[in-house]
Order: C-alpha cells, then structure tokens, then sequence
C-alpha cells in the first residue's frame, strides 16, 4: 500500500532512487563489458533491481524526471561516446532484433511443401528453387491453385490466400527481372501508348516485353508497376493543366495596337 502511495503521488525514498542510480550503472558496466562476460551474453538490458521489478514500469522512481527504461536509450545513444574508446561504442543488437524481416517458420517450410506437391507430375523433382520454378512454370492455372490449396492444408495455421499472397508477392520475385531499371522507359511509354493512343495498360505491358526478350519478368509485378505508370501520368497531366487554367489570359501591347488598326479604331 506505501508502495503504491508513493507511486500515486511521485514521492520515492532515498533508498529507491539509490538502487535505481545503482540500474543505472549496471546499465554503464553492461556496455563496457566489466562484468567479466560479453555483453550479448548477460541480460538485454539488466534486470531491474529486485523492489523495482516490482512495480509497473510508469510506476518506478525517476533520476532527473526520466524513468529506466528511458535511461538505458539514453546510455546506449549518448554516454557511450564519452565512456567507450571508438572501436567499442556500437555494440550489435541482440540476433532477435538483428533482422528487419524475418521469415515465419510456415514460410521455411514452404519450399518443401511445394516439392512434395510437384512429386505427384514430376519424378525425382529437385527442392533447388530454380527448379521448382521451372516445374510450376509447366502447370495449368488450376493446378497451380492446388498448390495453395495443398500448403495451407499441410500448414493448417495458414489459408489458401495468405499462401497464394505469399507465393505472388515475395517468393516468385527471386526468378524475375526487377522493374526499377526501367522506370523512365516504362513513364514514356504509358504516355505514349496509353494517354496518346488510347490503348489498354496490357498492350504497353506487350510492347516492353517485345523490347526485351533476354529478360524474364513478372507479369503481375509489370501490371502493378504499369498500373502505377498510367495513375501519376494522368495526375501530372491533369496538374498541369489546372496550372494553364490559372495563369490567365494576358495581352501584350503590340497585340493590343494590332488589334486596334484592324478595328479601325482612333485614340
């Protein structure tokens, strides 16, 4: 109950705010290694002391009105360069931490899953993913839709969808040529064939592909990209059309005493 009356109102005792200056520090050895281990090795960060573990984290006593968790950032971002020799200040995150995108243990398992599919029209298929590719690459449409069907059964922690949505958007991308290169190609030529023309998104689609038989693109991915091409052509055009509007009309002097000798008319 004194616990949580101190809490309430802000008010922490000497003893408190002694072990948490004590956090602190455990915070400063930690990055120095001092303790005698690697720091990767010891908690991430250390464990509040023990009357603080306690308490909820909004609850603990402040040093200068900043709480421990707020310290521990502080430490690592600023203190580190006046209490660390250069070669030592930046310590690798936690493995946990390390990776931005991670895949889900479904996702590991896809490829073997796939093979296990492929086995029913291709003896001996390789779990390689070239020729995986290459092997779903000679399927119908809707046999390639039992292989979402077959995943998710074998899965059962996934749908059907959450499988094809994987396969389109992230998997069949590593045997593609990246659209980015021809960004500039692609603008040019929706406004050429699209906006100028007229014609469909998919007949832009033909002619890039005509212009580069050696590459090997993903069709979805050139739709979307296409797609993205024709959206911000129309909205650049339409800008500047609305920015032709607001200029005005404007007459030079000359134009005007044209104007008025056609006329016929006298100053």
């Amino acid at each position: 109950m004194e616990q949580e009356d101190r809490a309430r109102t802000g008010q922490h005792s000497t003893g408190d705010r002694f072990l948490l200056l004590q956090y602190i520090s455990s915070l400063l050895q930690f990055f120095r290694g001092g303790s005698g281990s690697p720091p990767l090795l010891q908690a991430y960060p250390p464990a509040l002391p023990p009357p603080l573990a306690r308490t909820r984290i909004y609850d603990t006593p402040t040093v200068f009105g900043i709480q421990p968790k707020s310290w521990y950032k502080i430490i690592q971002s600023r203190f580190l360069h006046f209490c660390l020799p250069a070669p030592a200040r930046h310590f690798p995150p936690p493995p946990a931490l390390h990776s931005k995108r991670m895949l889900v243990p479904w996702q590991q398992q896809f490829p073997a899953l796939l093979q296990r599919f492929l086995s029913r029209y291709f003896a001996g298929q390789s779990s390689r993913s070239p020729e995986l590719f290459a092997s779903i690459s000679q399927l119908s449409n809707a046999q390639k839709r039992g292989i979402f069907e077959f995943v998710a059964s074998q899965l059962r922690t996934v749908t059907p969808a959450d499988v094809k949505n994987y396969y389109h958007n992230t998997w069949v991308k590593q045997f593609s040529e990246s659209p980015a290169p021809y960004k500039s190609e692609i603008q040019e030529l929706v406004r050429e064939v699209v906006v100028v023309r007229g014609e469909e998104v998919r007949e832009a689609i033909r002619v890039f592909v005509a212009r580069h038989p050696e590459k090997q693109f993903n069709l979805r991915q050139l739709q979307q990209v296409f797609n993205i091409a024709k959206y911000r052509t129309k909205a650049e055009d339409a800008s500047e059309a609305r920015t032709e509007g607001s200029e005005g009309f404007s007459v030079s002097i000359d134009q005007c005493l044209l104007f008025q000798t056609a006329c016929g008319i006298q100053e």
